[in-house]
């Protein structure tokens, strides 16, 4: 029947018979087989469906019985309606499996018997790849990066976090490819606590992966990172505050310049190709020119690695 309320009207009473003597499941299975019910499954309602379903709970909690030929017509419906790109009989089929192992474990060997722990595995691998597919297309680099701009707290730290996972696992160059499209064109000043923290998760990402190191200078990652110190010209003309004091703002920026060098340095470590393409292509003097243009330099200044300020300090790259 289509009539939804006649077919629940005919599982109660079916599930009636089976109660009241555990030999009726047995006799009426060679008549009107429970299997036929399930056959049946994808053109019923949710109503139905979950009778069905408790049906065959009743077969396992009541009755100490695996219905085989059930769960195998429960895996095609799932299967099926999933290839059809539909979830419901999924969802409920998942939920009915978790009921099933918490009676006996058993039902765990009949689950890889029956195929439907081989089901549940492709149930997850489509769901993983229709999401993810759906991440990329629907919140992909462009989008993430814009609310990094916007958000702020944990907010912006859970943010960041999922920024490191998809530098680490993405199979494409598009996220890092989004992050130096950001720092070149954000200016420095003006937010520069956003870049801090975008170029935190950046040096994360250069010391644990070699393809996110490659990744980076195929990508324009030091072109990017002169944008950051070109953004700073004229920053460091004035460095004075207080009584003779470095001024807050200008220490702030001397820490984000000090973290440009540490993704620079990183960033070469461990990938002599990229030390390699940097002297060549970007070249030091290029590092030289910027460094002047913030102001802290003139044509005049003298580095002399006597006196003590410009003696090497031993940083810690974290």
């Amino acid at each position: 029947s289509q009539n939804p309320k006649i077919c629940a009207t005919a599982i109660d009473i079916v599930h009636s018979i089976y109660t009241c003597d555990s030999a009726n499941y047995f006799i009426l299975d060679k008549e009107y087989p429970l299997a036929l019910f399930i056959e049946q499954m994808d053109r019923k309602d949710e109503v139905v469906r979950a009778k069905i379903f408790e049906l065959v709970e009743h077969c396992v909690f009541h009755l100490n019985y695996i219905p085989c030929k059930e769960l195998i017509g429960i895996c095609v419906q799932m299967k099926t309606e999933l290839a059809a790109g539909q979830q419901s009989i999924c969802i409920s089929g998942v939920q009915a499996a978790f009921r099933l192992l918490t009676v006996d474990s058993v039902i765990k060997d009949a689950f890889r018997e029956v195929g439907l722990l081989d089901t549940l595995c492709y149930i997850i691998n489509n769901l993983f790849a229709q999401y993810k597919r759906m991440f990329s297309d629907c919140f992909g680099a462009r989008m993430l990066l814009s609310v990094l701009t916007v958000v702020t707290g944990e907010w912006r730290s859970s943010s960041l976090q999922l920024l490191k996972q998809l530098l680490l696992l993405a199979s494409t160059d598009q996220y890092i490819a989004g992050v130096i499209q950001v720092i070149s064109q954000v200016g420095p000043q003006q937010q520069l606590e956003f870049n801090v923290d975008l170029l935190k998760t950046v040096l994360g990402v250069l010391r644990e992966s070699h393809k996110v190191r490659v990744q980076f200078r195929k990508t324009g990652g030091y072109l990017g990172l002169i944008s950051m110190l070109l953004g700073l010209e004229g920053a460091l003309t004035r460095t004075e505050g207080a009584k003779g004091t470095i001024a807050t703002e200008v220490v702030e920026l001397l820490d984000f310049i000090h973290l440009i060098f540490k993704v620079l340095t990183i960033s070469m470590r461990f990938e002599p190709s990229n030390a390699k393409y940097f002297s060549v292509e970007v070249n030091w003097d290029s590092i030289t020119t910027v460094l002047r243009l913030m102001g802290a330099f003139s044509e005049n200044t003298v580095v002399s690695v006597t006196e003590p300020e410009w003696r090497l300090q031993v940083f810690r790259l974290s």
